[in-house]
């Protein structure tokens, strides 16, 4: 079953999405109103996205990445995302969205970035890849 887990983690809010092998437009509507709901609950100023469960990525899943993107922004919430499999670094990078998104190769590197920048829109302006 598909889960969005949230906990708070040094002051960071940490969105997993649980038992997601493809982020595709397969994705119920319920589960892409849970990741929604999640993002738009956050009660934290900074947050980070834990993807290690997500295999595949389409363009549809894609689409969901930057629509979470988006509404954090709408928030000034600053977000990394992290723990992304080598295939959806690999996709992202070809897309050149390793520009667009911060993306950190683990929790530890997400909630010290996350909790290093007290400066939402100069953390928001600057997407930095960490990952290889």
């Amino acid at each position: 079953m598909q889960t969005v887990k949230t906990r708070q983690e040094a002051g960071v809010q940490i969105l997993t999405l649980e038992n997601l092998p493809a982020l595709s437009d397969r994705q119920s509507d319920e589960y892409r109103a849970a990741i929604y709901r999640a993002v738009e609950e956050c009660p934290t100023p900074t947050a980070a996205v834990d993807l290690a469960d997500v295999g595949i990525v389409t363009s549809s899943g894609v689409a969901l990445l930057i629509g979470i993107k988006r509404r954090f922004e709408d928030r000034k919430i600053q977000f990394v995302l992290f723990g992304l499999q080598p295939y959806l670094n690999d996709v992202l990078s070809v897309m050149k969205l390793d520009k667009f998104f911060t993306i950190v190769p683990d929790l530890p590197t997400a909630i010290k970035l996350a909790g290093a920048s007290t400066t939402p829109p100069d953390f928001l302006d600057t997407a930095t890849s960490l990952s290889s």
